[in-house]
């Protein structure tokens, strides 16, 4: 693992952000680079593991990383910029040679990943998924995995109840997921607050709100009852997602989740202590780094050349399938569901990285450096043929 910290001054004006790498295949590392005042290496240590985890899972040859700025997400565009030009020039020689590949996450959109690679030096990338696609397939794999697991415990998804904490470009798109199979979404937060309505909330309304207003569109909101944040996650709702920051679900609240199924649109939302006590009550913790990984999976196969209606139609039979025996084969053995899904992702990982790295025809093909040169060579519509074969089939191994 390789942890850095920069310090970058520039006009009196002092950015620190943090690199964490977790693991390499063929010396390349992917992951998101989030924004926020409260972000710590030790976070960004657990969140690059999950990388790691995610990109094993689905077979995808490369390792896992992350990066965090700290600094206001909600500052002016100008600020913005400035901290992120900053942070890319402090992580430049990780960007230039590809060591580091970033995505956006809390706090940073697309448009903020291309800044911080251009101010690196490193220049554009050739082909980009726009803005936004990558929280909507996030938050199809959110509801997908909550509606297997619910008819795994007997829950009609019309009219299942639903908390989401925090209610942004993830926690919204899952929203409108479950708002659309009849569930009911009945509480959602945001970095301001919470509201709680038990008849159920108009989720088309709250987008539209968090389009207009950000964040604080819960301070004002008429149709429901402000709660405390925390109270959210301990509500009694049949799905609880949390899509917000890490270890929300811990030591001070473990007791407290009244939830029957966690799906979740966060990276590592409950603690390892957690884990176990979620497991023993019981309470289905679905494993995080496969519950959200529709952002990585949908964005894998959208850039090789599947256009989004496919993509969109291929992802719930690809994940649906994985959570029904993550579910069983967990509960044969009598162990956490995650418990489960590590010790598959980890084998599946190091069986990648030995491939990838090795001499032969198929190791050299499968190299992450070989995958980006050629990419920019073969027609789309090729490629994303070649990513969906090649998804089904490595997902389609017994796991």
């Amino acid at each position: 693992m390789i942890q850095i910290e920069c310090k970058i001054n520039e006009n009196g004006e002092e950015v620190t952000g943090y690199l964490v790498i977790d693991s390499t295949i063929d010396n390349s590392s992917a992951g998101g680079v989030r924004m926020s005042m409260d972000i710590t290496i030790e976070e960004l240590s657990l969140l690059a593991r999950n990388m790691t985890l995610k990109y094993g899972f689905l077979g995808i040859p490369q390792g896992g990383a992350k990066g965090g700025i700290i600094y206001d997400p909600e500052a002016s565009p100008e600020k913005r910029r400035l901290a992120l030009s900053l942070f890319g020039k402090g992580v430049a020689p990780f960007l230039k040679n590809r060591m580091f590949i970033p995505g956006s996450d809390i706090g940073t959109d697309s448009d903020d990943i291309q800044w911080m690679i251009e101010a690196s030096g490193r220049g554009k990338s050739k082909r980009t998924l726009p803005s936004g696609r990558s929280s909507y397939y996030t938050g199809l794999t959110v509801f997908v995995s909550a509606e297997r697991a619910a008819k795994h415990l007997g829950i009609e998804m019309k009219g299942a109840t639903v908390a989401i904490e925090g209610f942004g470009r993830v926690g919204s798109e899952a929203a409108r997921f479950f708002a659309e199979k009849g569930a009911k979404v009945v509480a959602v937060s945001t970095s301001k607050g919470a509201i709680y309505n038990e008849n159920g909330l108009d989720v088309s309304c709250l987008i539209g709100e968090l389009a207009a207003k950000g964040s604080t569109f819960v301070s004002d909101y008429k149709e429901a009852d402000r709660i405390p944040k925390a109270q959210l996650l301990t509500l009694d709702v049949d799905i609880l997602s949390p899509c917000a920051k890490y270890h929300s679900i811990n030591g001070t609240n473990m007791y407290e989740i009244k939830s029957k199924i966690i799906s979740a649109g966060a990276n590592v939302p409950v603690d390892n202590d957690a884990i176990e006590i979620l497991h023993s009550r019981p309470i289905l913790y679905l494993p995080d780094f496969v519950t959200n990984c529709g952002g990585v999976l949908g964005t894998y196969i959208e850039i090789a050349g599947l256009p989004l209606n496919r993509v969109s139609s291929l992802i719930p039979g690809l994940i649906g399938s994985k959570i029904d025996e993550i579910i069983l084969n967990a509960k044969e053995r009598g162990i956490p569901p995650i418990t489960y899904a590590k010790e598959i992702a980890m084998e599946r990982f190091h069986h990648l990285k030995g491939s990838a790295e090795g001499k032969g025809l198929f190791g050299i093909a499968l190299r992450p450096s070989i995958i980006r040169a050629v990419r920019n060579f073969i027609p789309p519509f090729i490629l994303g043929k070649m990513a969906k074969i090649y998804i089904q089939r490595y997902l389609d191994r017994q796991l």
